[in-house]
């Protein structure tokens, strides 16, 4: 829960749950970490450098207990309404009792009746009523993943003509899936290499490629197993060393190969020194999106905003 630099190790972050992007970042020493990511792999002895109360988990915490403190203009005004109404009805209801008192001659029956006065004033559906309407459909966003600032928000909902969206997390799933192969002669035994060395991960990305192979992996096969954190893995299988990584794990190995620059995540794959291929993995859109923004359209201009590349905006649509 504390933001701070890497002192030693190196590993991948899952910074989803922050930024809505898919991409791992990979960390090394001297790098910024900040709370709320998730380590997927490697260790790491991180040096803290804020406390909790101004850790970027904290502040989002903040945000959230602050929605209260914002009201609505109808919150205001039964505040301020509020003000002057409950000592004006208590006066009356004191007036109420004197008067009947005194002309009935008997004060329990001056008593009564400014009870009942009280009662029958009391605005109690009103100033009641439309707090607890914001704060439940704030709540109610919450429950779906949408963070207001506060109740004077939920009024402005109304008059929405135009949506932005973010891409990743919002119309896309922010898992990964093989997209295709590239450069690969024999398709079969590139992704079952690359899921016979993934097999041992939990790396979002190892995931994806094993889902992709669909075969049973047998790991008595393996030995030599190696993970390299910010690079891949190394395996022996059966006698053959399997490199499945990036491409500075390719460059460090001396593997020769190319660099790809189309949009997306690459996973390399060589045996015994030699590049089989390449695994182009990317974010996949989620079933409902398409439909969404369809309903949304009818009465709504709808955009998308996010910070990766043009081609792969387009793929979405």
């Amino acid at each position: 829960p504390l933001d701070g630099i890497v002192v030693s190790g190196s590993s991948s972050l899952d910074t989803a749950s922050l930024t809505g992007e898919s991409n791992l970042r990979d960390v090394d020493v001297n790098d910024e970490v900040i709370s709320g990511v998730v380590n997927t792999s490697g260790v790491l002895l991180i040096r803290t450098t804020k406390e909790f109360a101004q850790s970027t988990v904290s502040r989002i915490l903040n945000i959230i207990e602050e929605n209260n403190e914002t009201k609505s203009k109808q919150e205001k005004f039964i505040t301020k309404f509020s003000h002057y109404y409950t000592p004006t009805v208590v006066t009356l209801a004191i007036i109420v009792a004197v008067i009947v008192s005194i002309l009935t001659g008997d004060i329990n029956e001056g008593i009564y009746r400014a009870c009942t006065f009280l009662v029958i004033s009391c605005p109690c559906a009103l100033v009641i009523s439309i707090p607890l309407s914001f704060f439940a459909g704030i709540g109610g966003l919450s429950m779906h993943g949408i963070m207001l600032k506060g109740a004077n928000f939920v009024e402005k909902i109304a008059g929405i003509r135009t949506i932005v969206f973010d891409k990743t997390g919002t119309l896309t799933t922010g898992q990964f899936a093989v997209n295709r192969l590239l450069d690969s002669s024999d398709d079969e035994k590139l992704l079952k290499l690359a899921a016979y060395a993934e097999s041992y991960s939990n790396h979002p990305i190892a995931k994806a490629i094993q889902n992709s192979y669909q075969n049973e992996v047998d790991q008595t096969k393996i030995s030599d197993m190696q993970e390299i954190a910010g690079r891949g893995i190394s395996i022996t299988l059966e006698n053959h060393q399997v490199l499945v990584g990036n491409y500075k794990m390719m460059k460090e190995n001396n593997v020769d190969c190319k660099q790809y620059t189309e949009p997306g995540t690459y996973v390399y794959v060589a045996e015994d020194g030699i590049f089989l291929g390449c695994i182009l993995l990317k974010d996949t859109v989620k079933q409902d999106a398409a439909n969404a923004i369809h309903n949304l359209n009818k009465n709504h201009a709808c955009m998308m905003v996010s910070g990766d590349a043009k081609e792969i905006c387009q793929e979405v649509g």
